[in-house]
């Protein structure tokens, strides 16, 4: 009935597609990591504004 269809991987060398994948994983973390120091030097940002405007 409503069975979504998996694409199938076919590799002779399966540490290479393990390498790939972990390198996808490594790159979301990094990129993840940034994002969250941006947050938080946004956040520092403002909250050293509304300090200001209440002085």
């Amino acid at each position: 009935m409503g069975f979504k269809k998996k694409p199938i991987v076919v590799t002779s060398d399966l540490l290479a597609l393990i390498a790939e994948k972990t390198k996808e994983i490594n790159a979301n973390m990094v990129f993840m990591a940034q994002i969250e120091k941006v947050l938080l030097v946004s956040e520092a940002s403002s909250s050293s504004a509304d300090e200001k405007i209440s002085e």
